[in-house]
């Protein structure tokens, strides 16, 4: 399975998410992997923060320019000594700039270090609503009175693949720039993600990290809106979405929530994943 342009010597791959395709479980079993063989691909041993690679994405909230000059030069010093690929995650990359793109990259690639770029591709009707549900879940990301549809309108445009894929492939160029099927391997995403790299994960490690940021069921959306209406106790939401997220749902009701969101998305994610498949590089099975 391994893709042996995405395990080369003096290269960096960046993993940028999307969110909502497992990246918190990969990212957490990326930093518990062993980083001190040059010739075994590895995380990027720093640059962490919220269990990301956050201090080299210039969006973050708390971006510090001098820091991330400082770390694109350990990245360059950690690389150029290593016969494998360096991987770098952090979902906050998705969203760049094609000028935030060309900062973060341009050290690098003066230092004749190889960039490539890894991306997750999802269905946008499922992450759509996984992104509605996170967005409640965290009391982030969805405008007061924003209901599923809304919220679905708002962010479509601004998660489609061509759109945030085509910056990246516009500085490191359409040969490199992969593609991994989340959908395709849903059930076992981490171990296959890592498999791409020949990285074979501890079983144990796997489960232990599989679900580190799990969804509440699309079909309990008003529930926990309302409850946020009436209720400011943090302890007694927390116990909610705990239950939520293990309740036994009935699958026909949610997967009806979820096929509302086909009155926005259409077919542009089929549309999309074809033109994706025209230009760029699946890694594992075909999609």
């Amino acid at each position: 399975m391994l893709n042996v342009s995405l395990a080369k010597k003096n290269t960096v791959v960046f993993h940028p998410g999307i969110g909502k395709t497992g990246t918190s479980a990969v990212q957490k079993v990326g930093f518990s992997l062993p980083y001190n063989d040059p010739n075994k691909v590895c995380f990027l041993p720093f640059g962490e923060v919220s269990g990301a690679h956050n201090k080299l994405a210039m969006n973050h909230p708390q971006f510090d320019e001098i820091n991330f000059k400082s770390n694109i030069d350990r990245v360059v010093e950690f690389v150029s000594e290593r016969n494998a690929s360096t991987i770098i995650s952090t979902e906050f990359m998705i969203r760049l700039t094609k000028p935030q793109i060309i900062e973060t990259t341009k050290v690098l690639l003066e230092k004749n270090i190889e960039i490539k770029a890894l991306f997750s591709i999802r269905n946008y009707n499922t992450y759509l609503a996984s992104a509605y549900m996170q967005a409640i879940k965290a009391k982030f990301g969805k405008n007061d009175n924003e209901g599923l549809l809304a919220y679905c309108s708002r962010e479509l445009e601004s998660i489609r693949y061509p759109l945030l894929l085509d910056r990246w492939a516009q500085v490191l160029g359409d040969d490199n720039i992969f593609l991994i099927d989340y959908d395709l391997y849903r059930a076992d995403f981490v171990r296959n993600f890592f498999a791409v790299f020949n990285i074979e994960i501890d079983e144990r490690l796997v489960l232990d990290n599989n679900n580190i940021n799990p969804s509440i069921p699309l079909c309990f959306d008003e529930l926990m809106i309302a409850f946020d209406k009436v209720s400011n106790n943090s302890e007694d939401r927390k116990g909610l979405i705990e239950l939520l997220i293990n309740a036994e749902v009935n699958k026909a009701v949610n997967e009806g929530r979820i096929n509302e969101i086909e009155k926005i998305t259409l077919n542009k994610f089929e549309h999309d994943k074809d033109r994706l498949t025209s230009r760029y590089s699946w890694v594992g099975d075909a999609p």
